[in-house]
């Protein structure tokens, strides 16, 4: 601060640039500056010595040291992870018509409910309200209950009493009036598809949540990596990730559905989307039965991603290129920095998606270039993040933007770049 006085009273009118390794020093000096009438643009310098972002409350780099992420609790495994899919059989005795709304089902405990309003239909299944507002049944089609897996993998799960809040796992099979297997019974859940607001982009927030900010986005994207951190602990995976079964209800309150299309030990995942798909399972043009935990970190970061910029797809879409080339080719649509480094078919997007990239965090950006570029040192299954380091890296963020004096990085849809030299 003295200096800066100095300086000041001997009247100088030059602009003034300052390096630094901490978040902290370049903020407080800027404010200093300005005290005095100067005008000084300061910037970070990372371990590599490269020019990068740098916020309040961040330690200083030390070539010395490695960011390490902090020790986290056992999670008792009760699954097994699988490399091949069961044994899959003609079921014997499946019905030759399912329950409908209005009609009865029976617990395996013995106990009748019956259905009342069809909530979500797909492919394989008819999910009802019932007249126990705690539970809904979900009830697959004659044609899915044609094979024995549906009830093996279910009877596995009841197995276990699973109890994740908002996690809806299976606490019954039901039969219909002649005993045969139809479905599942899972706890109650609410809130609105993760597609349909967050994913839908400025659309859907301002209708669901039209009072967010950035900062509740962190929240949430937090709430769902912390219960995936619980579901991976167990020795789940969710095989090819399903966002329409995430619902939303608020920034700490959400809801895993459709947890018995998740795979199971040898038990296949029952939903596959294109999205959500890694490039090599795509360039391997082979059908994915069993995925593998270096999937699952693929799409966590895809998920992670696509919540903190609301609904955008990482790839870029060139006018001759679709999605499945895109994420085969790897071309991501962002830089960082100053390297201009992209795929030669990449369209940098433009207005503000460019934006709301400049407002993420220098380490958020790195690890998502990272991540989805295809020369990015974690594009290759092995090399990639686990679902506690994206964890930990949206801690961060959201820690920084409790602490920023920018007022538009609280917002999720910015107008102005960063002044901090990002």
């Amino acid at each position: 601060a003295s200096w800066f006085t100095q300086i000041s009273n001997k009247g100088f009118k030059g602009d003034l640039a300052l390096l630094t390794t901490n978040g902290n020093i370049g903020y407080t000096a800027q404010t200093e500056a300005r005290v005095n009438g100067l005008n000084l643009r300061w910037y970070g310098i990372d371990e590599t010595g490269k020019i990068c972002a740098l916020y309040a409350n961040e330690r200083e780099y030390s070539k010395s040291e490695k960011y390490i992420i902090p020790k986290q609790k056992e999670i008792y495994q009760r699954f097994k992870l699988a490399t091949t899919p069961v044994n899959i059989k003609r079921s014997i005795g499946s019905p030759n018509n399912v329950p409908k709304k209005g009609e009865k089902v029976i617990r395996g405990n013995g106990s009748i409910l019956c259905l009342k309003e069809a909530l979500m239909t797909d492919y394989s299944s008819v999910t009802y309200t019932t007249d126990d507002t705690n539970f809904f049944a979900k009830v697959y089609t004659v044609d899915a209950l044609k094979i024995d897996m549906l009830e093996n993998k279910a009877n596995r799960m009841i197995e276990e009493d699973v109890k994740i809040s908002g996690v809806c796992w299976p606490v019954d099979i039901i039969k219909d009036i002649n005993g045969c297997f139809v479905g599942v019974l899972v706890p109650y859940s609410k809130g609105i598809q993760l597609t349909r607001s967050v994913f839908n982009g400025a659309t859907g927030l301002v209708r669901y949540f039209p009072n967010w900010d950035k900062r509740d986005l962190c929240t949430l994207t937090v709430t769902i990596l912390e219960k995936i951190c619980k579901i991976h602990g167990l020795g789940v995976l969710f095989g090819c990730l399903n966002p329409a079964s995430i619902y939303i209800a608020g920034k700490n309150e959400i809801y895993f559905v459709d947890t018995d299309c998740w795979q199971i030990e040898g038990y296949p995942a029952l939903s596959h989307n294109q999205t959500f798909t890694p490039p090599e399972v795509l360039r391997s043009d082979k059908t994915q039965l069993i995925y593998t935990t270096e999937h699952e970190k693929y799409q966590i970061a895809l998920l992670t991603f696509m919540l903190l910029m609301p609904g955008k797809f990482p790839y870029a879409k060139a006018k001759k290129i679709d999605e499945y080339d895109s994420i085969k080719d790897m071309s991501f649509a962002f830089s960082i920095g100053s390297d201009m480094r992209r795929t030669s078919d990449s369209e940098r997007p433009s207005g503000i998606w460019r934006i709301m990239w400049d407002h993420l965090s220098y380490k958020l950006c790195d690890n998502f270039y990272n991540t989805f570029h295809t020369n990015g040192k974690h594009a290759q299954s092995g090399n990639r993040l686990s679902d506690r380091e994206w964890l930990t890296l949206v801690k961060d963020y959201s820690r920084f933007l409790d602490s920023s004096r920018e007022g538009d990085s609280y917002k999720i849809f910015p107008s102005t770049f960063r002044r901090d030299g990002k």
